[in-house]
């Protein structure tokens, strides 16, 4: 992945904008390249603000959450510039519900995503729900999945993510 930003500075430069919006505390990603390692010769560095200047840290020592979104951006970038789809297990995980917003915001707005490419994600977290349409939304149960917008008898307008949380759109386990 750290090769890949290296040779496509294009997308190191998105990736950038797009973490200075974030505010994860990191102004800026660099990738550096040594000849002399030839296992690894790719580094990352997260660039911090400090009140001293500038503080380079290794990317290894970067928040958990800050490399996953690096990571997911890895396969994001490439394609809304061309258009395609990207599957992603457990959006959520390890990953602030803002964030995720704001990543699945890079795929409902036509300024960045003028090639319609999808993003196909799992979640955990059902609040993620309230952000989208009922077309948008597959519930997934034991042997069975469906999107919302085929459940016969509800409404257009109707609160998703109210009604997935009281059962009556399944998916919800009995506790």
């Amino acid at each position: 992945m750290i090769e890949y930003y290296y040779n496509n500075p294009k997308d190191l430069v998105k990736l950038n904008e797009i973490i200075s919006k974030l505010d994860l505390g990191l102004n800026e990603v660099k990738i550096e390249k040594d000849e002399s390692n030839i296992k690894s010769p790719y580094k990352a560095y997260g660039i911090h603000q400090t009140d001293n200047g500038a503080m380079k840290l290794d990317f290894k020592y970067e928040s958990h959450g800050t490399k996953l979104i690096m990571i997911l951006l890895h396969k994001l970038l490439p394609a809304l510039e061309s258009g395609g789809l990207v599957v992603y297990n457990d959006l959520d995980n390890n990953v602030h519900p803002l964030l995720v917003e704001y990543i699945i915001s890079l795929i409902k707005c036509s300024s960045t995503n003028q090639n319609k490419s999808q993003l196909i994600f799992s979640v955990f977290h059902p609040d993620i729900i309230a952000h989208l349409s009922q077309h948008q939304v597959a519930i997934t149960v034991p042997d069975d999945c469906y999107r919302v917008d085929e459940i016969k008898g509800l409404r257009k307008d109707a609160n998703i993510y109210q009604k997935y949380m009281t059962g009556a759109l399944g998916g919800v386990p009995n506790i």
